[in-house]
């Protein structure tokens, strides 16, 4: 499923430092749950980019 309007969004590095590290505290577990069912990680980011 695309987004609309994809070209438009900003998403910075709140991928690497929220989303895809499992180091964060609240971030941690999206880190999990991207990896586990996506299989992403900061490493194949521009997947999502």
């Amino acid at each position: 499923m695309k987004l609309p309007n994809n070209n438009q969004a900003i998403l910075g590095d709140k991928l690497e430092r929220y989303c895809l590290n499992n180091q964060h505290i609240q971030g941690k577990h999206k880190a999990l749950l991207f990896q586990k069912r996506l299989g992403i990680t900061s490493e194949n980011k521009e997947i999502l980019e």
